[in-house]
């Protein structure tokens, strides 16, 4: 698994940013490159929903 920043630069802190885990064997067993960039970008905007959802009920 990859693993790196869910937002990109300018959205939020780099120290604030959680990482997001990529499975790379999900990806290869996609038919095509428009499956996997769909993947790609669900998964990313589940990432930023959950931290922006958490951050707001920590009161930040």
């Amino acid at each position: 698994m990859l693993s790196g920043p869910c937002l990109p630069p300018g959205d939020a802190e780099e120290e604030e940013m959680p990482d997001v885990e990529i499975d790379i064997d999900d990806l290869l067993d996609a038919a095509n490159e428009e499956e996997r960039a769909l993947k790609l970008q669900h998964r990313i905007r589940t990432e930023r929903f959950l931290f922006q959802s958490l951050k707001f009920l920590e009161g930040r």
